[in-house]
């Protein structure tokens, strides 16, 4: 067994351990079948999995710190829309051929700390809708291990309580990136003049913060940008 897809059928219950004796599987995609409990450890175990898709379901739990070591050839994992909760696992840098990282709608926490700097394939990430507010003043650090992610296209991070001010490290993303959302979070200060450098941006969603202080003009060099939420701040 290779591919195993049960997607959108009503299930329910949990991921039974007799599957882990496929060793060969290299997808994995059960989202939006009512599926609950942790998931299984032993889907860490197959590091042969390029793709894991669980969204839409209600697993709890929280993901082993190690996680990036054992699936080491991960492309895209899908997690949007469970209960998982605990801090996402620093590993994860580990998977240099990860493309795209959805671990949006759950419940994690703490530091946002992931170096993504080694993610040089990676063009969509996706951590909005948790609860990664550490109330440290460098808690959007990790932003600046992005520069070498020159493929990334969306950055959604809106609605994690993220604070504090937003590094000038945010003009150093690449230029293909089209979608920054950051709405929704407790970031303040100024808007640095550097997201002008953003030059692919289409979208730049900034509301529901408490920015202050003038618009940076650099904006205006954002040519393809068409839309703009500045709102509530």
């Amino acid at each position: 067994m290779e591919v195993f897809s049960v997607t959108r059928n009503p299930l329910g219950g949990s991921i039974p351990d007799t599957l882990g004796q496929w060793n060969n599987l290299r997808e994995f995609h059960s989202s939006g079948c009512g599926l609950s409990g942790t998931i299984p450890y032993f889907l860490y175990n197959i590091s042969l999995l390029i793709n894991i898709t669980l969204a839409y379901s209600n697993f709890t739990g929280s993901l082993p710190p190690t996680m990036g070591a054992m699936l080491p050839r991960l492309v895209r994992i899908r997690l949007w829309g469970n209960q998982l909760t605990g801090p996402l696992p620093l590993s994860i840098s580990n998977c240099s051929r990860l493309a795209y990282l959805d671990m949006g709608g759950n419940k994690f926490s703490g530091k946002m700390a992931i170096d993504f700097a080694k993610l040089r394939d990676i063009y969509y990430i996706r951590l909005s809708y948790n609860l990664f507010g550490s109330k440290e003043d460098d808690e959007l650090k990790f932003i600046d291990s992005l520069k070498n992610c020159t493929s990334l296209k969306w950055l959604l991070l809106h609605k994690c309580k993220f604070q504090g001010m937003l590094p000038t490290s945010i003009g150093n993303l690449s230029n293909n990136l089209q979608d920054l959302y950051l709405y929704g979070n407790q970031l303040h200060e100024n808007l640095p003049g550097s997201i002008g450098n953003l030059v692919g941006l289409k979208r730049l969603h900034l509301q529901g913060n408490h920015f202050k202080g003038n618009i940076p003009s650099t904006i205006g060099n954002l040519r393809n940008l068409q839309v703009v939420y500045l709102y509530k701040n």
